[in-house]
């Protein structure tokens, strides 16, 4: 079914909305309720149409559409990544530009709001970590962020506020180490190093807060050394500085080579270990993603393994971030962050862009 211009322009006046849309493009059907429509258009007046522009001082709005491929509920107030770089990414570097923004448009309350982000950057590439503002159920789609840009001022750009993303986050470049609540053992204690927290030879570094499965946690460190003994950053099973299973995380040897090591029960014996790859000396975001019956791994915006844990991980324990260096190593520090999500995989799709356009 289609319909004329004239019709759907007073159909959005009606709705306040000024946009001029390509009908042919866009998705304007019929319908008869919401869920006959696409991802972030509701049903009116027997149509699918968008939300109102939110400001119209912003040129251009792009829809980020969300699909959750995990087995269970995203739920509200966790946070999700996609990565804006070279190929492979969901955007090109030249598809966000500058002064983008990132807004949520609520449809029961027809209300907009410009969402928290946290920016994950290196020097090619960048995450971007957005709070999810309703829950979205397994092998659902929803509406992410609507992406505003072109508002013709270089100084706008995202709001930035991780302590609103996540449900923790530390940025060691502006703490000393050792405040509460992150606890140190060993010979004496890290230091601050420029924007980082250097952790030596035999000293540790203890989260006090509890973690419950599921979590997904980053580290962004950058190992120095050539050669280690034994380096490792993960979670454990207890607070202080014993090595009492259930813990896992990454491992750094001797050789510089990187592996997984999983002690999922508190009685394992040996680990459950996963050979990864050689340790460089580049900064980097480790993240590990953690279920009873699962863990992803992921260095930067590649996964690198994914774990089947059998027997499972004991999900009645609380699991403490920490790290360990040994030998003539170093570990530099620069955040940690983490979401409450289950395990599995997410798809985001950016639609085409779409333009403003007013009355002459």
């Amino acid at each position: 079914m289609r319909f004329s211009a004239a019709g759907i322009i007073l159909l959005l006046h009606a709705a306040g909305c000024f946009y001029v849309p390509a009908l042919d493009q866009h998705g304007y059907t019929a319908c008869e309720q919401d869920s006959d429509c696409n991802v972030g258009r509701s049903c009116l007046a027997a149509t699918c149409v968008p939300p109102p522009w939110h400001d119209d001082t912003y040129g251009q709005r792009r829809l980020l559409v969300l699909e959750n491929e995990t087995p269970a509920t995203l739920p509200s107030g966790s946070a999700v990544v996609f990565w804006v770089g070279e190929s492979g990414m969901t955007l090109a570097l030249d598809e966000v530009p500058s002064d983008s923004r990132y807004s949520y448009y609520d449809a029961e309350q027809d209300r907009w709001q410009i969402l928290p982000v946290f920016m994950d950057t290196f020097d090619d590439r960048y995450g971007v970590w957005v709070p999810l503002q309703q829950p979205l159920a397994a092998g659902g789609r929803g509406a992410l962020v609507w992406m505003e840009s072109n508002s013709g001022e270089a100084d706008e750009g995202p709001y930035i506020n991780p302590a609103d993303v996540f449900q923790s986050y530390f940025n060691f470049g502006e703490r000393e180490p050792c405040e509460t609540p992150w606890l140190c053992f060993g010979t004496g204690a890290p230091v601050l190093d420029g924007s980082a927290i250097r952790i030596a030879d035999n000293q540790m570094m203890v989260l006090s807060d509890p973690l419950s499965l599921p979590f997904d946690l980053s580290f962004k460190l950058q190992v120095n050394g050539t050669s280690c003994q034994s380096v490792f950053w993960g979670v454990k099973g207890t607070k202080n500085q014993s090595f009492e299973p259930p813990m896992f995380g990454f491992n750094v040897g001797s050789d510089r080579s990187m592996a997984f090591e999983l002690y999922p029960q508190p009685d394992s014996l040996s680990p459950q270990l996963t050979d990864l790859t050689t340790m460089d000396t580049k900064l980097r975001t480790y993240r590990i993603h953690a279920g009873p019956d699962a863990v992803r791994i992921y260095r930067d915006q590649d996964l690198l393994a994914v774990e089947t844990v059998d027997p499972p991980l004991d999900a009645s324990v609380d699991y403490f971030p920490y790290l360990d260096v040994d030998g003539d190593c170093s570990i530099d520090l620069r955040g940690l962050w983490r979401t409450n999500t289950p395990v599995g995989s997410v798809k985001i799709t950016p639609e085409s862009p779409i333009n403003f356009q007013l009355f002459d």
